[in-house]
């Protein structure tokens, strides 16, 4: 029993670590605005904002909507990867399951808003829109998937 307690802990603490890897790499886009977007530099992305000199510095920094879409590919099928992998363990904590959907929500909302700032591009519009059904297909699974919590079994000779 122990030991079983020892490699939950373990799973859970690596969980929680790959976890929070993903939101503060892709945390950023929980903030994007209508009309912003999103660049990649040194593996870390940043968002342009909207306003004249946003062509200029895109320009600059050689980001494009063609770049967008492969960063986001890129980095999404990781972060969906890692939520099959929440979705196929039989042990999962709570707080990270409930700390996950939550920043998928956030997610969405920014994802939404870049969507809106590509209409003509219907590559990353449909990229986006497979992620945003990805995001609701795992918040449903979890919502019928059980949540085993941690029980210690306590004998009792009275």
């Amino acid at each position: 029993m122990f030991t079983t307690m020892l490699n939950e802990t373990k799973k859970t603490e690596k969980q929680m670590e790959k976890f929070n890897y993903f939101k503060k790499h892709l945390g950023i886009i929980t903030t994007i605005n209508v009309g912003d977007k999103l660049g990649k530099y040194n593996n870390t992305y940043y968002i342009d904002g909207a306003g004249i000199t946003q062509k200029a510095r895109r320009w600059w920094y050689s980001q494009d909507r063609k770049k967008t879409f492969n960063n986001l590919n890129k980095d999404f099928v990781e972060f969906t990867d890692y939520l099959d992998n929440i979705l196929s363990e039989t042990y999962n904590n709570k707080k990270i399951i409930d700390d996950i959907v939550l920043f998928i929500n956030d997610l969405m909302v920014g994802l939404y808003n870049l969507k809106t700032t590509y209409p003509d591009y219907k590559n990353i519009k449909c990229k986006i829109d497979s992620i945003i059904m990805i995001f609701i297909d795992f918040k449903e699974a979890i919502d019928k998937k059980p949540i085993n919590k941690v029980t210690y079994r306590r004998n009792s000779f009275e």
